[in-house]
């Protein structure tokens, strides 16, 4: 059976909590969005961003779209 491949610093991201929570600033610096850092996972608290960003960047799509047709 092959060994699961782990995500890189996962387990110091676990571990050490100093790390964890630079880890965490940076994101919240960068995103501001507090659903990020309550994932267990560093690709999941990715993961979770991005699909955050694509949803809001379609809302605003949607708006801006929105707000062409009425001026026709």
């Amino acid at each position: 059976m092959r060994k699961k491949p782990t995500i890189p610093h996962q387990e110091r991201y676990d571990n050490d909590i100093e790390y964890r929570e630079k880890i965490m600033t940076y994101y919240r610096e960068k995103y501001r969005k507090d659903k990020v850092y309550k994932e267990k996972t560093l690709t999941a608290a990715k993961k979770r961003y991005h699909e955050d960003e694509a949803y809001r960047m379609k809302t605003i799509e949607r708006a801006n779209a929105r707000y062409r047709n009425k001026w026709k």
